[in-house]
């Protein structure tokens, strides 16, 4: 997923819940989000549709913000977008 959603901009986050039914992306611009929720939403993914939703502007708390800006970190394969109107490096999430 993460190589599928990186197609439409960086991508600050990636995070794939230990299920693989339930993943954040965030992206490092709003608009390259927008594009990727616009041309990914219901597209197909090992032959199961992408179910696409804006996450929670706070889905992440400002302690893991802190240590996620000290440095990368891989969280996992995974993808975002980001609603209109939200700031840049807002989170989706997306369930397969």
């Amino acid at each position: 997923l993460r190589e599928r959603f990186s197609r439409y901009g960086e991508l600050f986050r990636c995070s794939l819940a230990p299920s693989g039914m339930v993943a954040i992306v965030q992206y490092t611009d709003a608009s390259h989000a927008k594009r990727a929720f616009s041309k990914l939403a219901f597209s197909r993914y090992r032959h199961v549709p992408l179910y696409l939703e804006w996450a929670p502007a706070e889905c992440f708390t400002s302690e893991e913000v802190q240590k996620e800006s000290q440095g990368p970190k891989r969280l996992g394969d995974a993808a975002e977008g980001a609603e209109e109107g939200q700031e840049d490096g807002e989170e989706g999430a997306v369930r397969g």
